[in-house]
C-alpha cells in the first residue's frame, strides 16, 4: 500500500499525461482542391499526424487528465481501454450512409489523387464530404467544409488497401471510385 499523498500522485500524473502533448505541433490543415466546384473549399486536418495515428489521440488525453482530476483515476486504478476504432464509421453512418466500398474507395481516391495516406475511417469521413459538398452545391451555396485525417494508411496495408483482402469479403470499390473522380471532375455526384 502506498503512504503518497493522492493529491500529489494525481498533480504529477496529470503533469506527465499532459506534458506528453506539450511537444506536439498544432496537426496539420491541408486544402484539398476540387476543381470542379470551386464556390465550395475544402480542407484536412491531419489528426494522424499524432503519435498514434490516431484522432483519438487528443480525446484519450483529455479524457485521462479529467478522471485523474476528479477522483476516478488513482495510483492504484487499474485501466482498461477498450475501442472498436470505429467511432468515425459510427457517426458518419447515422447521418449518411457510405457503404464499405465506397470508405475504401475514397481512402484509396485520396490516396492516389491528394497523396494523403489514410485509413476507412478518414475514407468514410472523405465519402460524407463529397456528399456534403454536392448538396451545398444544389443550394447554390458558398463555403468551406473542415474534415478529418482521423487514421493512417499503415495499419490497413493487408487488409483496406489489399486487393485480395477485399476480394475475400465481396467488396468492390471500383464503381464508387468512378463516383468520386466524376465528382471531382464534373461535380456531379450520385442522387440519394
Amino acid at each position: 500500500m502506498t503512504t503518497e499523498n493522492p493529491n500529489s500522485w494525481a498533480a504529477e500524473a496529470i503533469r506527465q499525461v499532459e506534458g506528453d502533448g506539450r511537444h506536439l505541433t498544432p496537426t496539420p490543415l491541408r486544402p484539398l482542391s476540387l476543381s470542379a466546384i470551386p464556390d465550395v473549399e475544402i480542407y484536412v486536418k491531419d489528426e494522424s499526424a499524432h503519435p498514434t495515428g490516431s484522432m483519438k489521440y487528443r480525446l484519450v488525453r483529455a479524457m485521462f487528465c479529467e478522471a485523474i482530476a476528479r477522483g476516478a483515476i488513482r495510483a492504484d486504478t487499474p485501466v482498461i481501454a477498450a475501442t472498436s476504432g470505429a467511432v468515425a464509421i459510427a457517426a458518419a453512418h447515422l447521418m449518411i450512409p457510405v457503404p464499405d466500398a465506397a470508405s475504401i474507395a475514397a481512402l484509396r481516391w485520396l490516396r492516389t489523387a491528394a497523396g494523403i495516406e489514410a485509413g476507412p475511417a478518414t475514407g468514410t469521413n472523405f465519402w460524407g464530404t463529397c456528399h456534403l459538398v454536392a448538396r451545398m452545391r444544389e443550394a447554390g451555396a458558398r463555403g468551406s467544409i473542415v474534415t478529418i485525417i482521423g487514421d493512417t494508411a499503415d495499419p490497413y496495408r493487408n487488409t483496406h488497401l489489399d486487393p485480395a483482402w477485399m476480394a475475400a469479403r465481396g467488396l468492390d470499390p471500383t464503381p464508387y471510385e468512378a463516383e468520386i473522380e466524376r465528382f471531382a471532375r464534373t461535380g456531379e455526384w450520385p442522387a440519394g
